[in-house]
């Protein structure tokens, strides 16, 4: 689980401007919450990693007949300051601490969250969200997001592969290519332009979380992508998309408005030149990292045309 350095990042007050301020996530639950009353009204609610308050504010607005939200970071204390400055306490209980360490006060009806992290999986906060399900959850409640799923694709990116990469092999004179070769299993978030998609995309992981188990946090795809140009791969893409609720899906592909998510690039040891429609076989392994679940190690094999690139990268 999440250690306490990981939580320590979350008293942070930038963090959770960050997050609320990224209008497509904080309308899609607003959204989510709102659109859907028979979920809410008159329902007991828990928030895991609830941060600020601010969607146990909404589940209150929306008529939840009480909510427990959970925060393991001191912004607890500052959650509980929020929810009696606005004159919610009878409604909203804080409770500060591991949700894995907590004992449910009583069972709720709705378990919602924001736990998805870069690249889906980084943080490893899923697996809370699982512990709250089989411990916090009535039989027959519901989680928001229901659902998620990781995709992927093939990206050129000659400007990064030069300014990132190339840059090494002469640094005041001196050859340091062997930097941009351990940099090349690191890798990069950032908002890719939907014009420098070589390919189509698959999904590479589909989670039901109502019935997705606590020990399945290991994924694994064989998938092919069809070349849509003649062009140059640099790097393997990766975004997801969750359901909240059967309306309303959050997403954070490269053809959507930017989130603060924004999208996961792993770039291939070596650029890849296809042809339009050739097919590009990927396969990929995602597990947490050793001793740090909060991390990932992802193994990224690449072949097309007899070809093949193949590394391992951490986050």
């Amino acid at each position: 689980m999440p250690s306490d350095d990981y939580f320590g990042g979350y008293s942070r007050t930038d963090i959770h401007a960050e997050m609320i301020g990224d209008q497509t996530r904080t309308r899609a639950y607003r959204r989510a919450i709102f659109e859907t009353p028979e979920l809410f009204e008159g329902k007991v609610v828990l928030d895991v990693g609830c941060g600020t308050g601010i969607l146990s504010l909404f589940a209150a607005e929306a008529g939840a007949k009480h909510v427990y939200a959970v925060e393991a970071s001191d912004m607890a204390e500052v959650a509980r300051q929020v929810v009696e400055d606005n004159g919610l306490s009878s409604v909203i209980t804080v409770l500060k601490g591991s949700l894995e360490d907590l004992i449910p006060p009583q069972k709720v009806d709705v378990i919602i969250s924001e736990w998805m992290g870069y690249a889906l999986l980084f943080e490893g906060m899923m697996q809370s969200v699982l512990v709250a399900r089989d411990h916090w959850m009535k039989e027959g409640g519901t989680l928001v997001p229901k659902r998620a799923r990781l995709y992927a694709c093939a990206v050129e990116d000659f400007e990064v592969e030069a300014k990132r990469f190339a840059w090494w092999d002469s640094v005041y004179g001196f050859d340091m290519a062997a930097v941009a070769d351990h940099s090349r299993h690191e890798p990069l978030v950032d908002t890719v332009d939907p014009h420098a998609l070589v390919t189509d995309s698959a999904i590479i992981a589909d989670i039901d979380l109502h019935t997705v188990g606590l020990d399945d946090n290991e994924h694994f795809a064989d998938v092919e992508l069809i070349a849509l140009r003649t062009e140059t791969v640099h790097a393997i893409l990766l975004w997801f998309d969750v359901d909240l609720t059967n309306e309303v899906v959050l997403s954070t592909s490269p053809l959507d408005v930017p989130t603060h998510w924004k999208q996961t690039l792993f770039y291939l040891p070596n650029p890849l030149k296809v042809n339009r429609g050739d097919a590009i076989r990927l396969q990929i392994s995602i597990a947490p990292t050793p001793h740090s679940p909060r991390g990932l190690d992802i193994q990224i094999d690449v072949a097309a045309n007899g070809r093949e690139r193949s590394s391992s990268y951490r986050m």
